[in-house]
């Protein structure tokens, strides 16, 4: 981390969202961690800006087994939202920013339900440069 980094963004959890836990204690073990990671980041960079961004869609519906197999599944949606609420509750109480990327990519814009292809990946980069206040990424 340069100390002269001007603004870190982080994008934490859909991996989280695999193991069988709900949602409310997989979001609160991530928030706790990402305090964590943040303070470590301030002592590198203490003049940073801290933008938290939550975890894009998954789409159930168009999971192929290996996907499946890796415990993406129906209950997917609910822990991406329930993440979504915790960084947006810890953005609003540690004053960051928060940028919601999750009902991004639109469906048509995802593999396999889980990541998106080139034109998902360009709604993502589209949606954090705008709430960076920058040009688009295209």
């Amino acid at each position: 981390m340069p100390a002269d980094a001007t603004v870190v963004t982080i994008l934490l959890g859909t991996n989280d969202t695999r193991f069988g836990e709900d949602g409310d204690e997989i979001a609160k073990r991530a928030v706790t961690n990402l305090r964590q990671l943040i303070a470590l980041y301030h002592a590198k960079a203490p003049d940073a800006r801290f933008v938290i961004m939550a975890s894009p869609a998954i789409y159930p519906d168009m999971l192929p087994e290996n996907l499946r197999n890796a415990n993406y599944n129906e209950r997917s949606p609910a822990k991406v939202a329930a993440l979504r609420d915790a960084y947006k509750a810890m953005a609003a109480e540690d004053h960051l920013q928060f940028i919601d990327l999750s009902e991004l990519p639109s469906r048509t814009n995802s593999i396999e339900g889980v990541h998106p292809n080139a034109a998902g990946q360009q709604q993502l980069a589209d949606k954090i440069w705008t709430e960076l206040g920058l040009a688009s990424a295209q």
